[in-house]
């Protein structure tokens, strides 16, 4: 790099210590994200159950309303069971929320021989009608059989008030035993009370039947869109699956399925906490069963008849089970992706603030060694200008003084000067050349040019210092070569370069050649110009700079070889302005050989 030695500055030295805090400052960031995710991930793991808590309550509230609505004491038995039930379903009907939730009421009663029947409400005739036990009612049966076989020792009635298979709620009630299924109009009214106190009580029992499409269609989608969804697309997969048989899916959001064995949150649902039993009656009141008087009243006789349901010990109850999953697989994996993304958004930045660190510390180090290179440039333009100009003042002094009187002297006193004049006007516009290639206000004037023209004209104008050195100068151009387009100048002031430079750095063998010729390396046409001397030679090391502005091999340095460093960049810009390009074959002590490609004209763009 020439006689500029390279010394660290602070700013180099504070972008070093910037580096070094990057990895810490990674590491942290690893560590700070990853108890971010964590507690993310708990947090939106309590949020989701809570809000699936929510969506139990609600479920359970509608289906604890239906159950109440329906609800009998046996200390307010009606006088006509049909009427009652009519009055209960026009009830639902008026003031429930979800009023579409249950589609059909039934009711089972038993005849003379303890067999259950079954009645169904024919809504439009106002009626009770009996009705066979078929379809999903088929395998119901057996359970009031055994309900009433039961009942005969105890009065408690302990069936279970959920047929999932349905679905529907069996609600129970006290009934007389008689040979007439309930009333309905227009036939003779059903049992009465009784006033004998020691008629005894035989069950009956109330099924009321949901909707399954309504549920699975509106009900569910509707507290899922209140409790779980934030806005139109929710970020998790919900379904709603039977406990006794996980493979029957009631409801999925998934399409196409999902695999649900592994969930970020479940509850059961479809039962009868007693929890939010006593929540809902203290909201809303007891329910207007006849007779009843409070809420407590109610609760016992809600408790007596759940007493022995294995649906009935707390909040853990439920026939089906809500299953809830992040679409990503599970929470975990998407808070997990989340902090990958932040991590390599994080990393990224990080990456770019060290290349940011890397580009500066290059660019500083660059702009010190060409600061370097011009303050070495600026003391070796002063001396190769100081040279010339000493000689001119020297001679035009001794030529002042009459110290040179003869015509021989003063003819010879003309020609140094002439010759230091052309001299130090050549370096002047090599300099402005140069200056104006790097402001990128040069402009060349491309026309097709002889090769021969531009090579003669370099020689020329080197020849004083061809003849003041004793070099020799072969010049080998091939016929006929095809023109190239280029601006004749400045291809000239390319040649004259190279030129220079082979007599600068040869003072041994003193010889150089010119050969151009057609080149057969590439596929376009193009001519190669070679520039081949026997002088100091190149090292590997300066080969890869000699084309830098302001550049001058060690060489060249070691041999006190003037020059300013601007030559081969100059000779480089020029060819390459004209769609060319220079390469050097070189190696100390072995000489040098440059060689200008050039485009022949009519492949020449423009």
């Amino acid at each position: 790099m020439g006689s500029f030695n390279y010394k660290p500055t602070r700013m180099l030295i504070l972008l070093v210590a910037m580096a070094v805090l990057l990895p810490l400052l990674a590491a942290l960031q690893y560590y700070w994200l990853g108890q971010v995710s964590d507690a993310a991930t708990e947090r939106l793991r309590v949020g989701l159950r809570a809000s699936a808590t929510r969506f139990r309550h609600d479920f359970n509230r509608e289906f604890i309303r239906a159950y109440l609505n329906f609800q009998i004491s046996s200390g307010a038995l009606p006088h006509d069971i049909g009427q009652y039930h009519l009055e209960r379903f026009e009830h639902w009907n008026r003031t429930a929320p979800y009023a579409r939730l249950i589609s059909e009421v039934f009711v089972v009663d038993y005849d003379e021989q303890d067999r259950p029947r079954l009645s169904h409400l024919n809504v439009s005739a106002r009626r009770f009608e009996l009705t066979e036990w078929s379809g999903e009612f088929v395998n119901l049966r057996g359970r009031f059989e055994s309900a009433h076989l039961r009942s005969e020792a105890s009065a408690q009635n302990p069936i279970e008030p959920f047929a999932e298979e349905i679905p529907a709620l069996i609600v129970p009630f006290p009934l007389v035993r008689t040979t007439k299924p309930p009333s309905s109009e227009g036939s003779s009214p059903g049992p009465a009370r009784p006033d004998d106190k020691s008629t005894p009580l035989l069950p009956g029992f109330t099924i009321i039947k949901l909707n399954l499409s309504y549920l699975q269609q509106e009900f569910i989608p509707s507290l899922v869109q209140r409790h779980l969804f934030d806005n139109s697309r929710s970020e998790y997969n919900l379904a709603v699956i039977s406990i006794s048989h996980p493979e029957r899916v009631i409801y999925s959001s998934a399409n196409p399925a999902v695999d649900f064995s592994s969930s970020d949150a479940s509850t059961p649902i479809f039962g009868l906490e007693p929890d939010e039993l006593r929540a809902f009656l203290s909201s809303e009141g007891a329910a207007p069963a006849a007779g009843e008087k409070s809420a407590t009243r109610q609760l016992r006789l809600i408790n007596l008849n759940l007493k022995s349901s294995p649906m009935s010990s707390g909040e853990d109850d439920g026939h089906w089970q809500l299953l809830i999953k992040h679409q990503a697989g599970s929470l975990a994996a998407s808070v997990s992706g989340a902090r990958y993304r932040n991590l390599a958004i994080s990393f990224g930045i990080l990456l770019l603030l060290a290349a940011a660190i890397l580009m500066t510390a290059i660019s500083t180090r660059r702009a010190e060694r060409l600061a370097g290179q011009q303050i070495n440039f600026v003391a070796g333009v002063t001396h190769e200008l100081r040279t010339p100009l000493a000689i001119i003042c020297s001679a035009g002094e001794n030529l002042a003084d009459g110290i040179v009187d003869s015509p021989e002297k003063v003819a010879q006193y003309g020609d140094v000067v002439h010759r230091e004049g052309r001299r130090l006007t050549d370096m002047v516009e090599q300099v402005l050349e140069f200056a104006g290639a790097q402001s990128g206000r040069q402009h060349y004037k491309f026309r097709p040019t002889e090769v021969r023209n531009f090579i003669d004209d370099a020689v020329a104008a080197c020849q004083a210092q061809i003849t003041e050195k004793g070099f020799r100068l072969e010049t080998m151009i091939e016929e006929n070569l095809p023109p190239v387009s280029g601006d004749e100048s400045a291809l000239k002031r390319a040649m004259q370069n190279l030129i220079s430079n082979a007599i600068k750095y040869d003072s041994e063998s003193r010889w150089a050649s010119i050969k151009a010729q057609l080149g057969t390396n590439t596929k376009r046409g193009e001519i190669r110009i070679d520039v081949e001397d026997h002088g100091l030679g190149i090292s590997t090391i300066d080969i890869a700079h000699i084309f830098e502005p302001f550049y001058r091999g060690g060489e060249a340095v070691a041999a006190q070889t003037k020059g300013s460093g601007v030559g081969l960049s100059l000779v480089k810009q020029i060819v390459e302005a004209h769609g060319g390009r220079v390469t050097v074959k070189s190696a100390p002590g072995a000489g040098s050989t440059f060689t200008i490609h050039l485009p022949i004209a009519d492949q020449t763009p423009g």
